[in-house]
């Protein structure tokens, strides 16, 4: 597409980044190292069998599940690209961090949590608000994070139902996966899920955008 006096160059690169062929994510995974009941090769192979191009292992409280992933990737030379993440057992309930490099502190507060994580240069996730068969992060702590100024978005705000759902994983293989940002050649799209993260976040800044009680608990959030 060429530009022209009617379309600036930023719409041209906007236009030709949504014509490119969409990829699958996703970014709550457990294994069997933690309280998943797959194992590194199996999250894997149905990874593959899914078509998923990025995901993301989110252990509880520690990273050992990501390393044997990762080290599956490398040694079968895998199109795959792996998230480092985990899910961080907090006071508050389960929090995702994303994009991390190393654990934060076991049963600390949300706020340590949020600042271990983004001090990594990591991207924080509420999973399942509102939850009641897990610990999860409730309505009222979500108001009191946003009225000290922690900006929050859902990321399902104007997805379906279907789609609300894919961000979480059942058991601990890959059940759903929700479309994502177009994929380029490795190693950039895990890169580029972090761009249109934290773009996703940005563009919520200054207004509340919290899970309300009728969203589904798979729902996700973006600090």
């Amino acid at each position: 597409m060429t530009d022209s006096p009617h379309n600036t160059p930023g719409q041209s690169s906007r236009a030709a980044e949504a014509a490119k062929p969409l990829s699958k994510a996703d970014l709550h995974m457990h294994t069997n190292l933690g309280d998943g009941t797959a194992s590194p090769q199996r999250v894997l192979d149905e990874a593959k069998r899914r078509n998923l191009k990025v995901i993301a292992i989110t252990d509880h409280d520690h990273m050992e599940g990501a390393k044997r992933v990762q080290d599956l990737i490398e040694r079968t030379s895998s199109d795959i690209e792996m998230i480092w993440g985990c899910e961080v057992t907090t006071r508050e309930g389960h929090f995702l961090g994303l994009f991390m490099k190393r654990p934060v502190k076991f049963l600390c507060r949300i706020e340590a949590a949020i600042e271990g994580i983004k001090e990594q240069g990591g991207i924080t996730v509420i999973p399942h608000p509102l939850g009641r068969l897990v610990p999860s992060v409730s309505r009222r702590k979500i108001d009191e994070l946003l009225e000290r100024g922690f900006p929050a978005r859902s990321t399902n705000s104007g997805a379906s139902r279907q789609q609300a759902a894919a961000t979480r994983i059942s058991g601990s293989t890959s059940a759903r996966a929700t479309p994502c940002i177009p994929a380029r050649r490795r190693p950039t799209c895990a890169a580029r899920w972090r761009r249109e993260l934290r773009a996703r976040a940005a563009r919520s800044s200054g207004r509340s955008a919290c899970p309300s009680p009728r969203m589904w608990a798979s729902a996700s959030g973006a600090w």
